[in-house]
């Protein structure tokens, strides 16, 4: 008797635990059907070749909030290497831009996606030399029915010197 107690007791507790749910949806809407790094890492992994060394791609999911705001990566560089860094935004949010800065805001810019054309879905951009650290700011505007969740593949490739 004491154990068939302890059993009910147990699964009470388990199953009234909310439920961990791993869809697409999040507030405001639900990410597009191609936010998958599979999808969006082969497009962008294409314009790495030839000369580069593929070194790791990443897909980084924007939520829409009620006033713009900013995302930022700071990615270390190595002297004696060239790093090509290729973005496909073809699941990007519209009106959202991508800068890149040598080594942080107040920086000088080095490149940004307002230079293109938004139907441009690859965007390309390889180091200098002087360049040790780069920031990249990604700027995501305000929710709207136009501006909804979105993503972006960040592929990395090298060239020693």
């Amino acid at each position: 008797m004491k154990r068939l107690l302890l059993v009910l007791v147990l699964s009470a507790i388990c199953y009234s635990q909310p439920k961990v749910s791993y869809s697409n949806a999040v507030a405001g809407g639900t990410y597009p059907a191609n936010c998958k790094l599979k999808d969006l890492a082969s497009a962008a992994n294409e314009k790495l070749k030839p000369g580069f060394i593929y070194d790791g791609a990443r897909i980084i999911k924007f939520k829409p909030r009620d006033e713009p705001y900013e995302k930022h990566i700071v990615l270390p560089l190595y002297e004696g290497v060239s790093y090509k860094y290729v973005f496909n935004r073809s699941a990007y949010p519209k009106g959202a831009e991508i800068n890149i800065y040598n080594g942080s805001t107040s920086a000088r810019l080095l490149f940004s996606s307002a230079d293109f054309d938004e139907s441009e879905t690859i965007l390309e951009y390889k180091t200098k030399k002087s360049v040790q650290l780069l920031y990249i700011e990604f700027n995501i505007p305000a929710a709207s029915e136009v501006v909804g969740p979105g993503c972006i593949c960040l592929s990395a490739g090298y060239k020693l010197q």
